[in-house]
């Protein structure tokens, strides 16, 4: 069911994807929340091996004949002051991989529990004539909506985007570019024009997973 509300002659309307429940999964939402956040760690820990230390250049002792172990560098690990032996290295790669399905399975996820919580929006796209904060902000304002707000439009609009670059709270991102971690982000979810339309159809891979889904239940 979808709901319009007017305030100040902006319509908000509420946008209602129970056909697509059915596909949402919280647990692959959780996993490509923890790919975005592994992808932004940094290796800090690092330890030098035996050919990162330096010194040990001369063999503290010849081969044979001293009674003693052969040793070939002062900089063995088996030494004190040597190099160590399987640490940590700041060359460590976090990243990790998900299929694309999981991707997708995420993102109608993050979508549904906005929707839920009647925080997934649409409505008009805004035609500011110029680059102008004050002007968005005011429009924004007529919405009487709090926290983060993300706009999402089918296609960046440069007036848009550096009109809201000021605005603390506001983003502007294009349909294209949106993914789960973004609507988790965020408290309020807007689409702009034909952003939504733009967003289900893109690359076909949730219009694919949401007809699967309404062929499934057709067959039953």
């Amino acid at each position: 069911m979808n709901t319009e509300k007017s305030n100040n002659q902006v319509t908000l309307k509420k946008i209602a994807i129970k056909d697509i429940a059915a596909k949402t999964s919280v647990l692959a939402l959780k996993q490509y929340i923890l790919k975005f956040m592994n992808a932004s760690r940094h290796a800090i820990a690092h330890t030098k091996t035996r050919t990162n230390v330096r010194g040990g250049g001369r063999k503290p002792w010849r081969q044979k004949g001293t009674g003693r172990a052969r040793v070939s560098s002062i900089r063995s690990p088996l030494w004190r002051g040597g190099g160590i032996t399987f640490g940590p290295l700041k060359e460590r790669n976090f990243s990790q991989k998900i299929n694309k399905k999981i991707a997708v399975s995420a993102l109608l996820t993050a979508l549904v529990g906005k929707a839920e919580s009647d925080n997934l929006h649409q409505m008009p796209m805004l035609n500011l004539e110029k680059i102008s904060t004050k002007a968005l902000k005011a429009e924004l304002e007529k919405l009487n909506l709090t926290g983060r707000i993300m706009l999402v439009v089918s296609k960046l609009d440069v007036i848009l985007m550096r009109s809201a670059a000021n605005l603390a709270g506001v983003q502007v991102k294009a349909a294209s570019k949106l993914n789960a971690l973004d609507i988790v982000q965020a408290d309020e979810i807007i689409f702009l024009g034909d952003g939504f339309d733009k967003l289900m159809n893109r690359r076909g891979a949730v219009k694919e997973m949401v007809s699967e889904e309404k062929t499934e239940e057709g067959q039953s």
